[in-house]
């Protein structure tokens, strides 16, 4: 645990051993409460990184990364020439 970033180590130290609530967490961090949990997630891999020894980031990566139009809430486009599917 040591060896997380400064802000994810104390987010997840305040979650995890003082059963802060997220917006508690944000209040004394300076952040919000959306950041808190990102800052969470990130720590958790990089956890499960360290504690098994393979990437976990590299074989799950986020939404956004995977699907940036569904991550921001839009549909993903057909590629050219792709029969158009039907509505749902």
């Amino acid at each position: 645990m040591r060896r997380l970033p400064e802000r994810q180590r104390e987010a997840l130290e305040l979650r995890e051993r003082e059963g802060m609530s997220y917006e508690r967490i944000a209040a004394r961090t300076g952040t919000g409460p959306g950041r808190v949990a990102q800052l969470l997630e990130r720590a958790r891999i990089n956890l499960y990184d360290e504690l098994r020894g393979t990437p976990l980031a590299a074989v799950a990566a986020p939404a956004k990364a995977r699907h940036p139009q569904a991550a921001r809430g839009g549909r993903r486009r057909q590629p050219p020439g792709a029969p158009a599917r039907a509505p749902r």
